[in-house]
């Protein structure tokens, strides 16, 4: 299949009186995450290398259920906001972020859990992921820089 005939899968996420399809998260969400909630995620980073360092996050898949769910309850304590653009992106409507931010609890736990299930298949994808992304960074940065990345 060509790139041209590429559409993003998406599953349907009911809520009161309708429903919304929702896709993965891209890069180009992670990115505007990234620059709308910067200490957030920095906050969710540190929590996750954290719990990488001292538990060995991804060899127990038990260790790395437990710190995901501290992480996510970081965020909807910290970050209802996070949440909301999150939903809206991928929900492909990112101008209804209010509209996400009001939808019952409910609505957006199973929603993101969606998101996450779209974007991370299983724990396989999740630790191929992250080594990708730590691959990434020590290939675009000078090395005197690499080891405050990784440190």
């Amino acid at each position: 299949m060509p790139l041209s005939e590429f559409k993003a899968i998406t599953r349907e996420v009911k809520f009161p009186g309708g429903s919304m399809q929702v896709r993965a998260v891209s890069l180009p969400d992670v990115s505007m995450l990234i620059d709308s909630h910067e200490q957030t995620i920095n906050d969710i980073v540190q929590k996750v290398r954290k719990g990488i360092v001292e538990n060995g996050m991804f060899e127990d898949e038990e260790v790395m259920a437990s710190v995901l769910t501290d992480v996510f309850m970081q965020v909807i304590r910290e970050s209802p906001v996070l949440i909301g653009n999150i939903i809206s992106l991928c929900a492909d409507e990112p101008g209804l972020l209010e509209i996400a931010m009001k939808l019952p609890v409910s609505v957006q736990i199973e929603a993101l859990i969606v998101i996450g299930e779209l974007s991370f298949v299983d724990l396989a994808s999740v630790k191929k992921f992250a080594a990708d992304v730590m691959k990434l960074i020590r290939n675009l940065l000078p090395s005197e820089l690499e080891a405050l990345a990784v440190g």
